[in-house]
């Protein structure tokens, strides 16, 4: 079982363990200097996975070592249940998307008390998760979320959002927000946020206005087959959006949001791109 990924990753000797004088008889390279994706996935050796360095013979000589993977901006990782915030790399060597899927549950709980530099990215796709983001929350870098098909997820939690996050999209879910009245609550997301896109939220039945209207940064917002949601808050959506759009196979909101002549139409004028899309 592999239980940690380091130097004996990096580096072929022909004598001599690791971190011993001969290592320096090795020839040193830039490990995979030019990858940018990394993805690894149901790996039955990695179920025991619990420590990752990033640092290729750093007690050699007393140097800092050289780092693997300098161009890495994708990593994808599922099926390893052991990782967490002491055996995660505790830098990325670029601006980096991390994608969460299954099996990496103590991963998730503990970003925040990790706080790895450089990562921009979040993904969770079918992520064992019940409630996010986890209670002691995520690193204030990360800039994008996106959340997909994590069938387990039930609740969005108020706190906890990175303090600079840009981007928001959930969607594919049949029971998030199940015993919600209505999505976001008052200060739930930061007033960083500039994009916001649901899709497939099954749930959602009513959009928080005042709490949208808090979002000042607020500049697209995409709502697409959420089939609960039938017309618009009370409230005129934000000054600052200027794009908005709505897709569904169901009528009621499309019809409402009719250019002129629809109910919720006085709420959306102002905007300066809007889409509507009935699908049949």
């Amino acid at each position: 079982m592999v239980e940690r990924i380091g130097d004996e990753f990096y580096y072929s000797c022909s004598s001599g363990s690791i971190g011993s004088s001969s290592m320096t008889n090795a020839l040193v390279l830039v490990p995979f200097k030019s990858l940018e994706s990394l993805r690894l996935k149901d790996f039955s050796e990695l179920r025991e996975w619990k420590e990752w360095s990033l640092m290729m013979g750093g007690d050699v000589g007393g140097g800092e070592g050289t780092r693997a993977f300098p161009l890495l901006k994708t990593l994808k990782l599922s099926g390893c249940p052991k990782i967490n915030e002491d055996s995660f790399p505790s830098s990325f060597p670029s601006s980096t998307t991390l994608l969460i899927r299954e099996g990496c549950q103590q991963l998730v709980a503990s970003l925040q008390s990790h706080q790895p530099p450089r990562l921009g990215e979040l993904l969770l796709h079918n992520a064992d998760v019940v409630s996010f983001p986890p209670q002691d929350g995520l690193p204030s870098n990360i800039h994008t979320i996106l959340i997909f098909g994590c069938d387990k997820l039930k609740s969005l939690a108020k706190q906890g959002w990175p303090s600079n996050l840009k981007s928001l999209r959930i969607e594919s879910y049949k029971n998030l927000l199940v015993d919600v009245d209505s999505f976001p609550e008052e200060g739930q997301l930061p007033t960083t946020l500039t994009r916001l896109k649901l899709v497939y939220v099954e749930k959602l039945k009513s959009l928080n206005g005042k709490a949208l209207r808090d979002l000042v940064c607020l500049e697209r917002l995409s709502i697409k087959h959420c089939h609960q949601l039938l017309r618009l808050p009370e409230e005129r959506l934000p000054d600052s959006l200027s794009r908005l759009t709505i897709t569904s196979s169901i009528g009621r909101l499309a019809y409402r949001c009719k250019r002129d002549t629809g109910e919720d139409w006085p709420k959306i004028a102002h905007i300066p791109r809007i889409k509507v899309v009935k699908l049949p």
